[in-house]
């Protein structure tokens, strides 16, 4: 009788751990891809973000996460006659971490903001930009994400803001802005 209890209590404490709980949860971060217009115009750039959604309580990191974490990423995969610029990052916020370790990142929703540049002689009548992402989400605990993200826009004769442009425009200020008290 021994003998069966012991399989069942291993299985009981497998389904029934924390480890297990997180993996089966909904991920701390939720990521997509917004534009600060509503389609593109060939000859002219606009930006993107990678948006990170982050459940309360847990932060991502800045490109340079301090003395622990690592650096949300970001690889577009674009059509001939469309090129994405270098990522900006808005100024992030200072974190302590055990240990006395200083950590700079995002808590509540995190942008990565890139320019996207579409040659004037691109001719399709729409945009498809895809990319993955990768980051390290953390909060007692670090978790690696990724996604495959991606956005379709129409070709339009002028830019026009989408409904995510203010996003954009309050971030635009704190853009290259270091954290405080930052010393490389």
């Amino acid at each position: 009788m021994r003998t069966r209890l012991v399989p069942w209590a291993l299985l009981a404490a497998l389904l029934f751990s924390p480890a297990l709980a997180i993996a089966s949860a909904k991920a701390p971060a939720q990521a997509s891809l917004i534009a600060d217009s509503q389609g593109f115009v060939p000859g002219q750039s606009f930006t993107v973000a990678l948006r990170l959604a982050l459940d309360p309580g847990w932060h991502t990191y800045w490109k340079d996460p301090g003395d622990a974490g690592l650096a949300t990423t970001i690889k577009f995969t674009l059509p001939p006659g469309v090129r994405a610029g270098d990522p900006q990052w808005p100024k992030p916020q200072v974190f302590k971490a055990a240990g006395d370790l200083t950590c700079y990142g995002y808590e509540g929703t995190a942008m990565l903001l890139v320019p996207i540049i579409v040659d004037p002689d691109y001719t399709g009548t729409s945009l498809t930009l895809q990319a993955k992402a990768t980051w390290l989400v953390c909060k007692a605990i670090c978790l690696p994400g990724k996604a495959s993200v991606s956005l379709k826009l129409r070709r339009q004769k002028a830019l026009e803001p989408s409904a995510k442009a203010a996003l954009f425009a309050k971030l635009k200020p704190s853009l290259g802005q270091p954290p405080d008290g930052y010393h490389p």
